[in-house]
C-alpha cells in the first residue's frame, strides 16, 4: 500500500502514525523524516508519530547511517524493549514520551495526593532497575561494542550459510538473516517458527561462533534447498542471550 496515496484520501483528518523501527519479520525500518515530508506536502499539520522501536531502539543510534526515529527527528513517543538486546532476564519495555504529552494523560490521585502518569498496572520497580543497571554498567561504549560484535557475527553467519549454497537476505545493518524454509527437524531443534515459506535467525548478544557453527552443521544435513530463491516473508528464530546472568539460550 502506498502511504502517500492512502493518507491523501484522509488529508482533512489529523494523522496518527506508528513507525516500525525494526519489524519482527525482516527488521525493516521506517524513515520518519520521509513520512513527515509526505505529511508536510499534504499540509497535514496535526500529527502524532509513535516509533515502535522495541527491537532496534536500544542500538539503532549506533548504526551508520543512523535510522531516523528519535525525538530530535520528530518522534512523539518511542517504545524500547529491555530484554531483546539490552538483556533483561525479565521481559519488559519502556515507553518514552515527550513531557508535554505525558502531562496530557496525568491524573490527580487522591490516595497519593499527586499526579499519576503511569500506565495502569505498570508499576513494577524491578524491571526499570534491571534496565538502569544494564545501561549504567555498559554505558554508550559497551552498548556500541555489543552491537558491533553482533554485526560481525551476523556477517560471519551469512558467510557460513552461503558457503553451503543457501541463499540469504538481510536489510542493511540488520541482525536478522532471512533464509529458505528449513526441515521440520531443524525447526524443532532450534525452536523455529515458520511463516510464508521461509525462516529467519536473529544474531543477538551472547551468541558465539560456536553456536553459529553448530547451527550450520545442521544446515549441512538439509537436502531441500537446491538454490531455492527467497520469498519476501519470514518465520521466526530468535537466537537470544541473557545479559544479567550471562547464559546462552535459544528462544
Amino acid at each position: 500500500m502506498d502511504f502517500e496515496e492512502k493518507v491523501k484520501t484522509k488529508r482533512h483528518l489529523p494523522a496518527i502514525l506508528i513507525a516500525n523501527i525494526g519489524t519482527t519479520m525482516k527488521e525493516g525500518k521506517d524513515d520518519i523524516k520521509q513520512l513527515q515530508t509526505i505529511l508536510d506536502n499534504l499540509k497535514i499539520n496535526e500529527r502524532y508519530i509513535h516509533c515502535d522501536a522495541v527491537f532496534c531502539g536500544s542500538y539503532a543510534q549506533f548504526l551508520f547511517p543512523k535510522p531516523h526515529f528519535d525525538f530530535s527527528e520528530g518522534a512523539d513517543s518511542i517504545i524500547v524493549s529491555g530484554h531483546k538486546f539490552i538483556g533483561s532476564p525479565i521481559p519488559c519495555g519502556i515507553v518514552i514520551v515527550l513531557k508535554q504529552n505525558k502531562n496530557k494523560v496525568s491524573k490527580y490521585i487522591h490516595i497519593i495526593d499527586n499526579l499519576d502518569d503511569t500506565i495502569n498496572g505498570s508499576r513494577n520497580a524491578i524491571k526499570p532497575l534491571i534496565m538502569w543497571y544494564a545501561i549504567k554498567t555498559q554505558e554508550i561504549t559497551g552498548l556500541r561494542s555489543r552491537l558491533n560484535k553482533c554485526l560481525e557475527l551476523t556477517a560471519y553467519a551469512v558467510e557460513k550459510i552461503e558457503i553451503l549454497g543457501i541463499k540469504t537476505w538481510r536489510n542493511p545493518n540488520a541482525l536478522t538473516i532471512i533464509l529458505p524454509l528449513l526441515s521440520k527437524e531443524t525447526q524443532s531443534k532450534w525452536q523455529l517458527a515458520s511463516h510464508g515459506g521461509i525462516n529467519h535467525i536473529i544474531i543477538k548478544p551472547g551468541i558465539t561462533k560456536q553456536i553459529i557453527d553448530s547451527f550450520v552443521v545442521d544446515l549441512k544435513k538439509e537436502n531441500s534447498f537446491n538454490g531455492k530463491s527467497l520469498i519476501h516473508k519470514v518465520a521466526c528464530c530468535l537466537i537470544d542471550s541473557n545479559l544479567i546472568y550471562n547464559t546462552n539460550k535459544i528462544t
